[in-house]
Protein backbone atom coordinates (compact mmCIF):
# COMPACT_ATOMS: atom_id res chain seq x y z
CA UNK A 1 0.00 0.00 0.00
CA UNK A 2 1.21 3.16 -0.74
CA UNK A 3 1.25 6.09 1.86
CA UNK A 4 2.15 9.80 1.10
CA UNK A 5 3.65 11.79 4.05
CA UNK A 6 4.17 15.53 4.22
CA UNK A 7 5.83 17.46 7.21
CA UNK A 8 4.96 21.37 8.46
CA UNK A 9 7.23 22.81 10.88
CA UNK A 10 8.40 26.16 12.78
CA UNK A 11 11.08 26.58 15.77
CA UNK A 12 8.65 24.93 18.12
CA UNK A 13 6.44 22.04 16.87
CA UNK A 14 6.86 19.63 13.51
CA UNK A 15 3.59 17.67 12.35
CA UNK A 16 3.70 14.28 10.11
CA UNK A 17 0.45 14.26 7.88
CA UNK A 18 0.08 10.54 6.35
CA UNK A 19 -2.71 9.97 3.26
CA UNK A 20 -3.43 8.04 1.00
CA UNK A 21 -2.83 10.06 -1.94
CA UNK A 22 -0.41 12.86 -2.73
CA UNK A 23 -2.10 16.10 -1.00
CA UNK A 24 -1.68 19.17 -2.08
CA UNK A 25 0.05 22.02 0.09
CA UNK A 26 -3.50 23.86 0.46
CA UNK A 27 -4.66 20.31 1.90
CA UNK A 28 -1.87 20.58 4.80
CA UNK A 29 -2.26 23.97 5.41
CA UNK A 30 -5.86 23.28 6.01
CA UNK A 31 -5.26 20.50 8.18
CA UNK A 32 -2.58 22.62 10.17
CA UNK A 33 -4.68 25.72 10.66
CA UNK A 34 -7.19 23.59 12.38
CA UNK A 35 -4.58 21.91 14.87
CA UNK A 36 -2.80 24.83 15.49
CA UNK A 37 -6.06 27.47 15.60
CA UNK A 38 -4.62 30.45 13.44
CA UNK A 39 -3.72 30.61 9.88
CA UNK A 40 0.05 29.94 9.35
CA UNK A 41 2.32 32.24 7.52
CA UNK A 42 4.38 30.07 4.92
CA UNK A 43 7.91 31.01 4.35
CA UNK A 44 8.32 28.35 2.18
CA UNK A 45 7.65 24.53 0.84
CA UNK A 46 10.56 22.11 0.03
CA UNK A 47 10.46 19.40 -2.26
CA UNK A 48 11.22 15.88 0.52
CA UNK A 49 12.04 13.30 -2.17
CA UNK A 50 12.80 10.19 0.09
CA UNK A 51 10.78 6.92 -0.03
CA UNK A 52 11.24 3.44 1.69
CA UNK A 53 9.36 0.00 2.64
CA UNK A 54 8.04 -0.22 6.25
CA UNK A 55 6.14 -2.89 8.17
CA UNK A 56 3.68 -0.88 10.56
CA UNK A 57 4.69 -1.45 14.02
CA UNK A 58 1.69 0.17 15.63
CA UNK A 59 -1.69 1.27 14.39
CA UNK A 60 -1.21 4.39 11.95
CA UNK A 61 -3.86 6.90 11.31
CA UNK A 62 -3.98 8.30 7.47
CA UNK A 63 -6.43 10.22 5.80
CA UNK A 64 -8.04 9.31 2.72
CA UNK A 65 -9.40 11.00 -0.25
CA UNK A 66 -12.98 11.33 1.24
CA UNK A 67 -10.99 13.35 3.99
CA UNK A 68 -11.88 10.71 6.61
CA UNK A 69 -9.38 9.09 9.13
CA UNK A 70 -8.24 5.39 8.60
CA UNK A 71 -6.04 3.30 10.72
CA UNK A 72 -3.41 1.01 8.91
CA UNK A 73 -3.10 -2.02 10.89
CA UNK A 74 -0.03 -3.44 12.15
CA UNK A 75 2.35 -5.78 9.93
CA UNK A 76 0.89 -4.15 6.69
CA UNK A 77 4.02 -3.57 4.47
CA UNK A 78 3.29 0.37 3.24
CA UNK A 79 5.38 2.06 0.91
CA UNK A 80 5.90 5.50 2.01
CA UNK A 81 6.54 8.77 -0.33
CA UNK A 82 7.56 12.06 1.10
CA UNK A 83 5.94 14.43 -0.62
CA UNK A 84 7.10 18.10 0.84
CA UNK A 85 7.53 19.99 4.30
CA UNK A 86 6.15 23.19 5.13
CA UNK A 87 8.02 25.89 6.85
CA UNK A 88 5.25 28.24 9.05
CA UNK A 89 5.07 30.66 11.33
CA UNK A 90 2.16 32.58 13.21
CA UNK A 91 3.48 35.80 11.96
CA UNK A 92 5.28 37.27 8.80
Amino acid sequence: MDIFRAFAENEFDRYVFFFTYEPSSNEVLYKLENIVGYTPYVYDIFPEPHQFDKDIEEPLSVITKLGTEMFIPVGLNVQVFDTFRILYGEEE
